[in-house]
């Protein structure tokens, strides 16, 4: 018995130097930290979920992956696939734009894919927004920009196609100022032009990537956030729209 109640002690001081470790990590970042979601804003996440049909496209936990609709883990299908097979986009929304700021965060919704509600995601830039829906205003790593072209990398996309889709959300970092989501997009500048893989692009590897492991890897690195949801080898678009760190401020449908 007094073996165990030693044991039992040594791994609580193992735990709590843990915790200390990882406040002094996060020390710096969590200094520039605004307030968490509200009451408010939690139920309207929440709102906007049961707002649209989610057990129609019913959330495919990672395990899962490879198994609902046919998909092939080991030959996936574009991420920009819509409705009932994959594609390219073919809905419509009315997302405005005007308060977008450099490092936010856009996933969209447009029919079934197998890795969750929400396909695809992408973040903002701006240094080249005009207001026309044709310029160039959101960095992303796709298969394509638009089909055809070739571009399986990491590339600018107008704000136009954001539009094509049923539905859109801007979401952003709200526990880091606006100075360090700036950064965040900066090291998405700096992955410009890198390829594009899904299969076998883990979170660890930073030679490719995919729409929402971009986003997730530049809060990462540069804010110390973790906006998987739940963890794991993979992040999806919907990992991140239910992580606690990201706030609605747009939505179109």
């Amino acid at each position: 018995m007094k073996g165990k109640f030693k044991k039992f002690l040594m791994a609580s001081s193992f735990a709590t130097l843990l915790s200390g470790f990882n406040l002094v990590n996060y020390a710096f970042a969590d200094s520039i930290a605004v307030n968490n979601e509200s009451k408010e804003v939690l139920e309207q996440k929440e709102k906007l979920k049961q707002s649209v049909n989610i057990d129609k496209y019913d959330l495919v936990k990672k395990s899962e992956l490879g198994v609902k609709k046919g998909y092939d883990k080991d030959d996936p299908e574009p991420d920009w696939a819509p409705g009932d097979s994959f594609g390219s986009p073919k809905g419509t929304n009315n997302i405005s734009f005007a308060a977008f700021a450099p490092g936010d965060i856009i996933v969209v919704h447009d029919g079934s894919v197998a890795w969750g509600y929400y396909r695809h995601a992408a973040v903002w830039d701006g240094a080249y927004y005009t207001g026309s829906l044709d310029s160039y205003a959101f960095i992303e790593a796709n298969v394509e920009n638009q089909p055809g072209d070739g571009q399986s990398n990491v590339h600018y996309s107008t704000a136009r196609k954001f539009r094509n889709y049923d539905q859109a959300v801007g979401l952003y970092v709200n526990t880091l100022e606006q100075q360090f989501r700036t950064l965040a997009r900066d090291y998405i500048k700096n992955q410009l032009g890198e390829p594009y893989k899904f299969v076998g692009s883990y979170k660890s590897d930073t030679s490719t990537w995919y729409c929402s492991k971009l986003a997730w890897k530049a809060y990462y690195d540069i804010g110390n956030r973790d906006l998987d949801y739940d963890g794991g080898l993979y992040v999806y678009p919907d990992d991140i729209y239910q992580d606690g760190d990201t706030k609605i401020f747009a939505t179109g449908s």
